[in-house]
């Protein structure tokens, strides 16, 4: 790259020259003080090994109820308690509570914090109107802006799940949105429809799922980057690690980031920066592929369940995946939805 090169004066490059805030020193220190236990259930998930938690009708029951009662106990829940004066026919619902206690693998007390941060975060970032939509909120919520962002396909829920039946999450290089909060508005509602799919959501709520990011385009030409400022950068990373990790309804099995050989610089330095935002709970379920080929990609997931037929062509796999095409039936799904909900809210108007 040359000195003149205008990419070499972008915010990433200057960037780049900056000692790293958490290096990969520190990144093999925080992995060898994991202790046996944590070792072990990390490995166990990341290869399909965890044992399913067998949900019989009184396991629900009790962690249903003591979910209730550790909501009680916090006391500060003011967007939950909003939430439940406007529509608790749907806060309430079981099904939906459901989604928080298999995030936590039914640690009752951990669901219940986790509800309580969802809906604080979903205010925060839909505003009310939005956020106690009755019915649930959908992407024909999303702003103008948010759409156009949506469109771009730089986050999307493949079809198919891993061997394992979990849910699998590709982040593609496309031109993001420069408005930030509009990509973790994006973030937020891929993890919603993932999540809360009528046909797959249960399934993608007990077995997780698992992130595969490709962070930037393979040839040397391309001139992508993920945002325009430093800032930007590491408010994305950094909310999306932590509402990833504790806020949103959604157990993540593993990160896998993927690197050609041509930019082994690049994800030495990305990495190396962004690892301090990640957090400590995506840290621990990073995998790389920085220096191998496609085809030793692939073995290496192949190991963990992740089949080339259900990876993208981009990294390696076989996976052909129309993401518009994606786009469009799940636009229909959505007025579908909306058309139901509102003739039966008018007839319970009419009754």
């Amino acid at each position: 790259m040359n000195a003149g090169d205008p990419q070499q004066q972008s915010w990433l490059s200057r960037w780049a020259s900056e000692k790293a805030k958490f290096t990969w020193e520190s990144f093999r220190e925080e992995q060898a003080d994991i202790s046996p236990i944590e070792r072990e259930t990390l490995r166990a998930e990341r290869f399909g090994l965890l044992d399913n938690i067998v949900e019989t009708a009184d396991l629900v029951f009790k962690s249903l109820a003591e979910m209730e009662s550790a909501i009680d106990s916090i006391e500060q829940k003011e967007a939950y308690e909003t939430a439940m004066f406007v529509i608790p026919e749907y806060v309430q619902d079981d099904n939906f509570r459901l989604a928080f206690l298999r995030a936590d693998r039914f640690n009752a007390t951990a669901a219940a914090q986790r509800m309580v941060k969802y809906w604080e975060r979903k205010v925060e970032l839909f505003g009310t109107d939005v956020a106690f939509k009755a019915g649930g909120s959908s992407i024909l919520d999303l702003s103008k802006e948010d759409l156009a962002t949506f469109a771009n396909g730089s986050i999307q829920i493949l079809p198919n799940c891993d061997e394992y039946g979990r849910a699998l999450l590709f982040f593609k290089p496309t031109d993001f949105s420069n408005n930030v909060d509009s990509m973790i508005r994006y973030y937020w509602m891929i993890l919603h429809m993932a999540i809360f799919d009528p046909i797959h959501g249960e399934r993608n709520q007990k077995n997780g799922q698992i992130q595969l990011w490709m962070p930037r385009k393979q040839q040397l030409h391309d001139n992508f980057h993920l945002f325009d400022t430093i800032k930007d950068a590491e408010k994305f990373f950094t909310v999306c690690a932590r509402d990833t990790s504790d806020v949103f309804p959604i157990r993540i099995v593993s990160f896998h980031v993927f690197f050609s050989p041509q930019r082994a610089w690049f994800a030495t330095v990305l990495t190396e920066n962004m690892l301090v935002f990640l957090g400590r709970f995506v840290r621990l379920r990073l995998d790389f592929y920085i220096d191998g080929r496609h085809d030793e990609n692939c073995e290496r997931l192949v190991q963990q369940g992740i089949l080339p037929v259900d990876t993208p062509l981009e990294i390696g796999g076989l996976l052909e995946f129309d993401y518009s095409e994606w786009l469009r039936q799940q636009l229909h799904l959505a007025m579908q939805k909306e058309r139901i909900y509102s003739i039966g809210d008018n007839s319970k108007t009419i009754n």
